[in-house]
């Protein structure tokens, strides 16, 4: 965690880190009303309608796709060549629903990035600018086995946490590579994820590993034996 803060954690912490569960009485099943869906289905739409912006941080950034990496969004400076001796921090992240649109938001790690970190976040640019592919719609949820030692009736969605963690070794390979034009500009020792509601789920559920030095979860749910 010191090794984070020492580089500027006031980009992911101050900005972001915001936790909350939510409960329901045991058995008790959480579903949103009809006109709460449709509201959040316009604001969705509302927002993939804003244009991308190069936050507020010392590094003005971009969003990409890269081939290297695929079925993953890279936010990043936009000028490499700008950062110096700073070097990049990893902060991965999970999204909302667990879904596979690595733009569902796009403006926060814009922000996080801007600031010199490495953002990077799952799934493809499915909305917003750039935006190359349909949405993926949620699977049935008879179709989805369950996160391994939880209730069969917690299932799993689109993407999972083995997605999450697969940038870990890109950019170690990056890193190494005197062709990418990462070499040498990824700080290992750095490596956050997080994850909003759903996408907190799957930070927590990689948070033991001893890659990752910082956890930030943001609005999510706890799933645990029992």
């Amino acid at each position: 965690m010191q090794r984070f803060a020492n580089r500027r954690a006031w980009a992911v912490g101050v900005r972001i880190a915001m936790c909350s569960v939510a409960t329901a009485a045991p058995g008790q099943q959480v579903t949103p009303s009809a006109d709460r869906i449709a509201v959040a289905q316009t604001e969705r739409a509302r927002q993939a309608t804003w244009p991308d912006t190069p936050g507020t941080g010392a590094f003005p950034a971009i969003k990409e796709e890269v081939a290297s990496l695929p079925d993953h969004v890279v936010y990043r400076p936009a000028e490499l060549g700008t950062l110096g001796s700073t070097k990049l921090g990893l902060y991965l992240f999970g999204n909302g629903g667990c879904s596979n649109d690595g733009a569902s938001s796009r403006l926060h790690l814009l922000e996080i990035a801007s600031h010199g970190y490495l953002a990077i976040a799952l799934g493809r640019i499915r909305s917003g600018p750039g935006a190359s592919v349909r949405p993926t719609p949620s699977l049935p949820r008879q179709a989805r086995p369950g996160f391994a030692g939880t209730p069969p009736s917690l299932q799993r969605p689109i993407t999972d946490e083995k997605q999450l963690m697969t940038p870990v070794d890109w950019a170690v390979a990056q890193n190494n590579n005197p062709e990418s034009p990462y070499h040498g500009r990824i700080d290992l020792t750095a490596v956050a994820v997080s994850g909003r509601s759903c996408g907190g789920l799957l930070a927590l559920a990689v948070a033991a590993d001893p890659r990752i030095t910082t956890l930030v979860i943001m609005n999510s749910g706890l799933v645990n034996e029992g």
